[in-house]
């Protein structure tokens, strides 16, 4: 890890892969260019979450490697209080699962960057059992939509979907997944 982003990197892979210029989205649309809390818009400064908590304005609604601080209110991005890639404790029912599978209590629903188990319907990593999703509004990803974004929108050929599995994001698919799978040849993972 380590990895320094400056003001273009921007990065916030598992090993802090380059987006580049159109790369600033992490996999839904360009216009999107966000997940965060309410899917607000990050600007032109935010554009990221990554993995060293990139500041995302004033509030700096991010959540990254370190589990940076949302601030009271903010609520983190759905479930509430942080939950971070160190397990930052969201309470009683923390459920996180960050890079290192962080325990979300008994259930544990952790999957992480060690692809911890979620067992047979676990599915969702925290906020509801029949969502199996932890977008913005918890949009159900079905069968085949294994998509976490921020509308479950569907990302289809160049999807660039890492979701539970890490599944393919088609030619360029870069995703990092489970296992911080291989992104393409300049994933520098």
């Amino acid at each position: 890890m380590g990895e320094r982003r400056g003001e273009e990197q921007r990065n916030w892979g598992l090993r802090g892969e380059r987006r580049g210029e159109k790369q600033r989205d992490w996999g839904l649309r360009e216009e999107q260019r966000d997940w965060g809390l309410r899917g607000e818009r990050r600007g032109e400064e935010q554009r990221d979450w990554g993995l060293r908590g990139e500041r995302r304005g004033e509030e700096q609604r991010d959540w990254g490697l370190r589990g940076e601080r949302r601030e009271e209110e903010q609520r983190d991005w759905g479930l509430r209080r942080d939950w971070g890639l160190r397990g930052e404790r969201r309470g009683e029912e923390q459920r996180d699962w960050g890079l290192r599978g962080e325990r979300r209590g008994e259930e544990q629903r952790d999957w992480g960057l060690r692809g911890e188990r979620r067992g047979e319907e676990q599915r969702d990593w925290g906020l509801r059992e029949e969502q199996r999703d932890w977008g913005l509004r918890g949009e159900r990803r079905g069968e085949e939509q294994r998509d976490w974004g921020l509308r479950g929108e569907r990302r289809g050929e160049e999807q660039r979907d890492w979701g539970l599995r890490g599944e393919r994001r088609g030619e360029e698919q870069r995703y990092w997944g489970l296992r911080g799978e291989r992104r393409g040849e300049e994933q520098r993972d």
